[in-house]
């Protein structure tokens, strides 16, 4: 895939959320580990979606809710030369189809601010 994609600067999207429900669900293949996923994959990654969950289902909360391991994740995409971007994919109630914040509404807007702060402090950590 890796060969046939070369030359296009076609690389893939990464939710960090659905490579934990994944890793978390695939123990065998993966032993639970994010950097071991993030290894394997076939394509430079361009951009990561962060959202947390508990590895069971995709339920789209703030960072630090669930047990997505940011230090893993971080290490296997410097190990990689990530240079792309990233972006917070968190939903109000997203099992009860309740999804975009109300801006104006600081209970939902400091979730994002938090989970970007977890980023900024994660990914610093490692430099």
């Amino acid at each position: 895939m890796k060969e046939m994609c070369s030359g296009y600067h076609i690389g893939m999207l990464l939710d960090a959320a659905h490579a934990n429900i994944h890793v978390r669900n695939d123990g065998i293949e993966h032993e639970g580990n994010m950097a071991a996923y993030v290894g394997k994959l076939p394509l430079e990654v361009l951009e990561v979606h962060f959202s947390d969950n508990f590895g069971t289902q995709d339920e789209h909360k703030q960072l630090g809710y669930g047990n997505v391991n940011l230090h893993e994740l971080f290490g296997a995409l410097k190990s990689n030369g990530f240079a792309g971007k990233f972006t917070i994919e968190i939903c109000v109630d997203i099992l009860s189809g309740k999804y975009g914040s109300n801006i104006f509404d600081s209970r939902q807007t400091d979730k994002l601010l938090i989970s970007r702060d977890k980023i900024r402090t994660a990914w610093s950590a490692l430099k």
